[in-house]
């Protein structure tokens, strides 16, 4: 289910009274989450989909916990939302066998992390790869925010506006800075609304290079 729907969509946008667009709603509504999933660097859980602000399951290969806090195993993608399992294990044995029991550790999902309990006798593998997280990330449709959702609506309604528009290159956008992500121009009222998903760690040069399975 998207996390914002075309009935929705028409409430926030004035300038949508029909139901008979919702078809192409629709579809401006999956870019525009799509757009900001990339302007957040959300991502895509599987090669060759695309990106989505969406929870959806993720199979992450780290190479350890945070260097600072050796307890702890930061999942690389947030929200977080729950852990579906974790396996540990050097050689990449990752079986029934290496699987680190949830009575282990404890999840700290506004911060993405998943803390070892005191009480726990596991240690975190520190070799490449050697951890392997399965987890749901994302936003769920249950628990979207009304920023999340104008966030979506000012990207579907610039871009309805734009493409209607006979001479594009002569639209005034009112001094504002736009950034393009697949043909979708993102305004600035949606980086506003949606800065506080952007994922700033996985923009730095280097840090994109977790293994996604």
């Amino acid at each position: 289910m998207a996390l914002l729907t075309a009935a929705q969509a028409r409430l926030l946008i004035p300038a949508l009274t029909s139901t008979g667009s919702d078809t192409e709603l629709d579809t401006y509504i999956a870019r525009a989450t799509e757009a900001l999933a990339s302007y957040c660097y959300f991502p895509p859980a599987t090669a060759g989909q695309t990106a989505t602000l969406e929870a959806t399951s993720f199979v992450f290969y780290l190479d350890g916990p945070d260097l600072l806090r050796p307890d702890e195993l930061v999942i690389p993608v947030r929200p977080l939302v729950s852990i579906t399992s974790i396996y540990d294990d050097e050689n990449r044995a990752h079986s029934a066998s290496t699987e680190v029991a949830s009575s282990n550790w404890d999840l700290d999902l506004g911060s993405g992390r998943v803390i070892l309990k005191t009480t726990s006798a596991h240690a975190w593998s520190t070799a490449r790869r050697a951890i392997k997280a399965t987890a749901i990330c994302g936003i769920a449709t249950l628990q979207v925010t009304e920023q999340v959702q104008n966030a979506i609506a000012e990207v579907v309604a610039h871009n309805w506006t734009r493409k209607r528009t006979a001479n594009l290159q002569n639209v005034n956008q009112g001094g504002q800075s736009m950034t393009f992500v697949g043909q979708m121009y993102i305004p600035e009222a949606a980086k506003y609304l949606i800065h506080q998903y952007v994922l700033h760690e996985r923009g730095f040069s280097g840090s994109q290079a977790v293994g996604i399975g």
